[in-house]
Order: structure tokens, then C-alpha cells, then sequence
């Protein structure tokens, strides 16, 4: 098992030799930087046809299923 050792040379500029920061030592990006960009709004128009297209996927798997059930 491996060491933390918290006290080498390693650490003086804020980071450890396998990149991760010390205990207690956070890191200098800002929040707002790290947040992931927002996906674009979609249309009424196009949550209907995910909805639809999520349904016939639902419905054809039913289908699939009754008629594996069947030919056996």
C-alpha cells in the first residue's frame, strides 16, 4: 500500500506527482468555468417527437417480444 506523504517537495507549487491536490488545498478554477455549457432549448415540437419515437421504441420492443414469446 502506498504512503500519502504530505510533506515532500512535490507539493510546493500545489500539486502532487500523480496530479492531485494535496488534502486541503483546493483548486483555483473559478465555478462559473467549470459549469458545463447549457444544451440548446428544444421545441415543444421536437419533446413531442422524442416522446413519440421513445413510445414506437417501446411499443416495437412489446411487439418483438410477444412474437419471440410465440414462435416458440
Amino acid at each position: 500500500m502506498l504512503n500519502n506523504n504530505n510533506n515532500n517537495d512535490s507539493q510546493a507549487n500545489g500539486s502532487t506527482s500523480n496530479c492531485h491536490l494535496p488534502n486541503g488545498h483546493l483548486s483555483s478554477m473559478s465555478p462559473a468555468a467549470a459549469a458545463p455549457p447549457s444544451p440548446p432549448p428544444q421545441s415543444f415540437l421536437d419533446k413531442a417527437w422524442n416522446w413519440a419515437d421513445a413510445i414506437r421504441d417501446f411499443l416495437w420492443f412489446i411487439i418483438c417480444s410477444i412474437g419471440y414469446i410465440l414462435q416458440k
